[in-house]
C-alpha cells in the first residue's frame, strides 16, 4: 500500500470519527451564576415608575444574586450567551433559594435582532422552600416530562430567533427581617436567591 492511499484512509477515518462525534453532541450547555443579573429600575413594564431608583440588587460571596431592600421588590435581567443563533434553545434550568413567604416567578424572554420581543419561555414558579430548587424547562422530544414540541407545557423559547438574544427574567422579593420579640435587635435574615441557570442552546 502506497503512501498516498495510507494517507486517504487515515484521513478518512478521522472524518468518520469526528463525524460521529459531532452527532452524538446533543446539547451544548453553559452554566450561569446570578452574579451577572442587574436590576430593572422600572420592573418589566414600561408604564409602572417606580417610587425608588437606587440598585438593589446584590450578591454573595458565591455568586448568588438577592434583592437587598427590605421595603420592596425588585426585578432582574440575568444575559444568556448565545452561540448558535440560527437553532433555538433546547432546554433551561434555573436554581432558586427563596427564603420569603412570596414567590419568585422567572421566564426566558427572547428578541430579535433589532431588540423587538418574539417570545417568552412558560413561567418557572419557586413558592417558598427551605432548601434551593431547580426548575426546568425543555423543547427536546426525548425528554419525557417536558412531551411533545406542540403539545408541552414546559418549553423555552421555541423559535430559532436568527441573530437574536435572550434574557432570564425574574423578581426577587424583599427582604425579611425576624425581630426578637423579646427585644431589639434581628436574629434573622430571609432573602430569595438566583443561584445559577443552565441554558442549552443546541436543538435536536
Amino acid at each position: 500500500m502506497n503512501t498516498m492511499i495510507r494517507l486517504t484512509l487515515l484521513f478518512v477515518c478521522f472524518a468518520t470519527v469526528g463525524a460521529v462525534h459531532a452527532d452524538l453532541l446533543k446539547g451544548d450547555p453553559k452554566s450561569y451564576s446570578g452574579i451577572g443579573c442587574t436590576e430593572i429600575p422600572n420592573g418589566v413594564s414600561a408604564n409602572v415608575v417606580k417610587p425608588y431608583g437606587e440598585n438593589d440588587v446584590a450578591y454573595n460571596h458565591a455568586g448568588w444574586a438577592y434583592n437587598s431592600s427590605n421595603s420592596h421588590e425588585i426585578t432582574v435581567a440575568c444575559p444568556v450567551v448565545r452561540e448558535h443563533i440560527n437553532k433555538s434553545m433546547k432546554r433551561a434550568w434555573v436554581t432558586v433559594f427563596n427564603q420569603t413567604g412570596t414567590d419568585v416567578l422567572c421566564e426566558i424572554e427572547a428578541y430579535d435582532a433589532n431588540g423587538l420581543f418574539l417570545e417568552q419561555s412558560s413561567l418557572f414558579t419557586f413558592p417558598p422552600s427551605v432548601k434551593p430548587v431547580t426548575g426546568f424547562k425543555s423543547n427536546d422530544k426525548d425528554d419525557a416530562d417536558a412531551g411533545p414540541y406542540e403539545n408541552s407545557s414546559e418549553w423555552v423559547p421555541k423559535q430559532s430567533n436568527n441573530q437574536g438574544y435572550y434574557i432570564l427574567i425574574c423578581n426577587l422579593p424583599a427582604v425579611i427581617e425576624q425581630v426578637d420579640i423579646d427585644g431589639p435587635g434581628t436574629i434573622g435574615i430571609q432573602r430569595a436567591y438566583i443561584i445559577k441557570y443552565v441554558i442549552d442552546e443546541v436543538s435536536n
